[in-house]
């Protein structure tokens, strides 16, 4: 997308998030109980969405 910025994370400053334990997220469980399964990859999915940011920032289509 040519975009030469940069991210900055400053989770203690800016977050009610309890930093002193681990955070860990698991998706088996609704994997498991309900069947869950992306419709599409992780390629694909990026892909549709530079298209589409790219489409409506600039009001056409390119294709990555």
């Amino acid at each position: 997308m040519k975009w030469f910025g940069e991210i900055i994370y400053d989770l203690e400053e800016n977050s009610n998030l309890n930093l002193k334990q681990n955070l860990l997220i698991d998706t088996n469980k609704i994997r498991s109980k309900l069947g869950y399964k992306e419709k599409i990859s992780i390629e694909e999915g990026l892909e549709k969405t530079i298209s589409w940011e790219n489409y409506n920032r600039y009001g056409l289509l390119i294709k990555v």
